[in-house]
């Protein structure tokens, strides 16, 4: 698998950045849940498994980014049943991000996968602030605020807005290397 996920890394990549980033796949779904497979520029996306009544235990469900020569697959964490984005996010050299969402109550959490060094299909690891996804009722500065998180051109972007006050905070994620594990870094602009 190593090889083959080299070959998913260099080959598909440059094919679905360069796509993703500039379209929006007109005719594809936003997202893709449990048994829902599709394809973005000849690599097949995919979450296997199922959800029972609206929740996944780890290991129930399973993302899968296939091309033609190599499959990988990563184990999905447990909470609400996932979605799946067909939108590909773009880090530059750190590849692409495949982002899973999980909703629930006011909040729907973001996970992003990534193919490491080893040509394995991971979770990133990600900071506990700010929080990575779409949020209500997120503090800022003592408001009430909403946060919206985007799959970007160059990434992933985190707006949070206090609608009473129009105060407002922005955030690029990044994808860097920590010790070989791939870490998602946001920044404040």
């Amino acid at each position: 698998p190593t090889a083959g996920a080299a070959t998913l890394t260099a080959a598909a990549t440059a094919s679905l950045l360069a796509s993703t980033a500039t379209s929006a796949h007109a005719g594809l779904p936003r997202t893709i849940g449990p048994g829902q497979a599709v394809m973005v520029d000849g690599v097949r996306l995919a979450i296997t498994g199922r959800a029972t009544d609206g929740a996944v235990a780890t290991g129930d469900t399973r993302l899968v980014v296939a091309d033609d020569t190599t499959r990988v697959r990563a184990p999905i964490p447990a909470g609400q049943s996932p979605r799946l984005y067909t939108r590909i996010a773009s880090f530059g050299s750190g590849g692409p991000g495949y982002v899973v969402s999980q909703s629930g109550g006011d909040a729907a959490g973001w996970t992003v996968f990534v193919i490491d060094g080893r040509g394995r299909l991971v979770a990133a690891q990600e900071p506990r602030r700010p929080f990575l996804g779409n949020a209500a009722g997120v503090d800022l500065a003592g408001q009430y605020a909403e946060q919206r998180t985007r799959i970007a051109a160059r990434g992933l972007t985190t707006v949070i807005t206090a609608p009473d006050s129009g105060d407002r905070v922005v955030y690029r994620w990044r994808l860097v290397s920590r010790d070989g594990v791939p870490t998602l870094v946001a920044r404040r602009r």
